[in-house]
């Protein structure tokens, strides 16, 4: 009679192979989430130093849009130079909001600008999972208060709008310029403009006055 040990065996090192090799796919997949992160991780850190460089440099930004007979677009124009200057890739999505007179008073303009910016990188593990690419954002956010000890200029059309635009190592390559409401601009950039207003209600002021 013959013996059946051989056989159990066998079927032993086949579940151990089996076992063996769901492993090692799972060891692969875990080692390639963390490229493919590490990838997107790298993007989004190289869009906030961007993002910072941009906004450092736009602090002055208050002068330039006080006389113009439409801040919106002048602010978000200094931006796409400045991302230019930056030699930024990606995508851009630029928004100038206003508080209209109502709200803000005759002596002071409150607004704002607010950037996001996306990378798509390309994936490598993940094209198995049927992912090609994983997209990078980081935003930014920073308030503008031109100011008179008298009536401050209000031009007719603040120019509360969206900038969409797509940069390559710099060059502009496509650009889409939208006028909104400030009811449709981003909720989080209303509110730091509102914010800003009531921080400096009854504060002395100390940006761009005349």
């Amino acid at each position: 009679m013959a013996s059946r040990k051989p056989r159990r065996a066998s079927g032993l090192s086949g579940q151990v192979a089996a076992v063996f090799i769901v492993a090692l796919a799972c060891l692969l997949v875990a080692v390639g989430l963390g490229v493919d992160a590490s990838t997107a991780y790298s993007a989004k850190t190289g869009q906030e130093a961007v993002l910072e460089a941009v906004r450092q440099s736009s602090l002055g930004m208050a002068n330039a849009v006080k006389y113009s007979e439409n801040p919106g677009r002048e602010a978000r124009d200094e931006v796409v130079e400045l991302l230019s200057d930056n030699g930024y890739s990606g995508a851009a999505e630029i928004w100038y909001a206003e508080l209209p007179e109502s709200e803000s008073g005759a002596g002071d303009r409150y607004a704002g600008v607010y950037v996001m910016l996306a990378n798509d990188t390309p994936t490598t593990f993940l094209q198995l999972a049927g992912r090609d690419k994983l997209t990078a954002k980081s935003t930014a956010i920073w308030t503008i208060h031109p100011y008179s000890t008298g009536t401050v200029y209000r031009p007719a059309n603040a120019g509360i709008g969206s900038l969409e635009a797509t940069f390559e190592g710099g060059t502009v390559t496509g650009r889409k310029e939208t006028a909104s409401r400030l009811e449709d601009a981003p909720d989080d950039l209303v509110k730091a403009i509102r914010d800003e207003s009531k921080a400096k209600a009854g504060s002395g002021h100390v940006d761009s006055g005349n």
